[in-house]
Formats: C-alpha cells, structure tokens, sequence
C-alpha cells in the first residue's frame, strides 16, 4: 500500500509500507530534513535488534555486567498495549540499577493470561518497541506464566513491578529476597 507523508517543510512524499511488515523508507525534503516513517524507526535500529537476546546470550551478558560491578534490574510483562505508563515505569526502574533486562510474555502466555482475544500485538512487535526505549538493555521473549524459571536462572539484584502491587503480590519477590 502506498502512504503519502508529510514533511516538516510542508511537501509530500511517498513511502510504500506493507501491511504488518515494517520498511525502511526515509527521504530528503527540499529544506535538508531527513526524514523517516515510524516504521522506519523501528526497524532500522540495528542497536534495537541486538537488545532481544536468548538466554544464553543474555547469560553472557550478566556474567559480563557481574565482573563490572553492575546491578542488574529485572521486570516482565506482556506490554501488548503500550503506553505512557509502560514507559514510565521503565524509565524508573532502569534508574535502580545499571542494566535492564525486561523479559516479554510470548504470544501463547499472553492468550493464557489476558483471554483469547490477545495479544493484539504479536511477540516480535512487542519487542520491537520495546527495544527502542533507551532504558532497556535487554530483553527476553519467555513463554511461562511467571518469571520464576528466570529469576531463579538470572538472579537479577532488584525485582520491579509495575503498577499497585504490595511487596506481597509482587510474583517472585520469594526468589530474589532468598539470595
């Protein structure tokens, strides 16, 4: 499909995009502004693309980070309708810590935490816009129900949740307060 863009000085440019794929296009307008559709921005970070990390990478990672001295921030979520409070609380928890890892429900946990009908956003979009907030180190797509498996794996020095929750209801608190 093709999609008409304004520039900032006004002119119109035509970028092709193609339904759920995301294409670079960027253009030059006549003032010298470069510019780039979102679409663009997401997939053109190639810094975003090597944030998703499997596990063992992300083994090696924290191995690396350990010998740093660094503290190591981990929270979870869906993050399937992203908005200014996801962002916020990352922005935030990041700011406990050196390095943060999020790792993201996969789409069959979502359906099995939040119903049939979601995600509405598919894994991979998710971590696409994930990764483009500078406050993200890593993240982790991971298909349990809860973060217990890697909590007890990747032994992070701070647990965030976000939201209203008391230390009590904050699932894996058991884990990290134990080491």
């Amino acid at each position: 499909m093709e999609e008409m863009l304004r520039a900032v000085d006004g002119s119109w440019q035509k970028s092709m995009v193609a339904p759920r794929k995301l294409i670079l296009k960027s253009f030059q307008s006549p003032g010298g502004i470069v510019m780039l559709t979102a679409a663009a921005a997401l997939s053109s970070s190639h810094q975003s693309a090597q944030k998703v990390v499997t596990i063992a990478q992300l083994d090696c990672n924290l191995s690396k980070y350990r010998a740093e001295r660094k503290r190591i921030v981990f929270t979870n979520g869906c993050f399937d309708l992203l908005h200014v409070g996801h962002v916020t609380y990352l922005q935030e928890a990041a700011r406990l810590g050196d390095v943060l890892v999020v790792a993201v429900n996969s789409d069959a946990a979502v359906k099995r935490l939040k119903g049939k009908s979601r995600p509405v956003n598919s894994q991979s979009d998710r971590a696409a816009m994930l990764a483009v907030l500078g406050c993200v180190n890593h993240e982790l797509l991971f298909d349990d129900d809860t973060p217990h498996v890697l909590l007890h794996r990747l032994r992070p020095d701070v647990l965030v949740e976000g939201g209203t929750y008391t230390e009590q209801e904050v699932v894996g608190r058991e884990i990290v307060n134990a080491y």
